[in-house]
């Protein structure tokens, strides 16, 4: 059995899969249950979360839950439904689906990056 969505745009057609196997999702399952099984109390890396809280695709609460697990130092980014070009609020920066957040979420990262490594980079 396939999965299969209708592109976005022709970049989109052009740079995505937009047709899989179902069976390849059997991996992804067994990613988010290891994710949510983790043991993140110990965990001393930064972290920087860039997410959508009005996500259609997956379920912002058990992002939420995770962010809230996780023990290092963290920055949490939310970007609002309203905020985001992707209809879906999942895909919520990238020139292909939403290229009027590319600055917004380069900034971002490069602004976390300087925070946790102490020296500048820019874009």
């Amino acid at each position: 059995e396939m999965q299969t969505s209708q592109p976005r745009n022709t970049r989109h057609a052009r740079n995505w899969t937009t047709s899989y196997p179902t069976i390849s999702l059997i991996p992804m399952m067994r990613l988010i249950k290891a994710t949510k099984n983790a043991d993140m109390a110990h965990s001393d890396l930064p972290a920087l979360f860039y997410f959508s809280p009005d996500d259609k695709v997956v379920d912002p609460q058990q992002t939420e839950d995770f962010i809230r697990r996780w023990s290092g130092p963290k920055q949490i980014v939310r970007i609002a439904g309203s905020d985001s070009e992707d209809h879906l609020n999942h895909l919520i920066t990238g020139d292909v689906v939403s290229p009027g957040q590319v600055t917004r979420s380069v900034d971002s990262i490069i602004t976390w990056h300087n925070r946790i490594v102490g020296r500048a980079v820019t874009q």
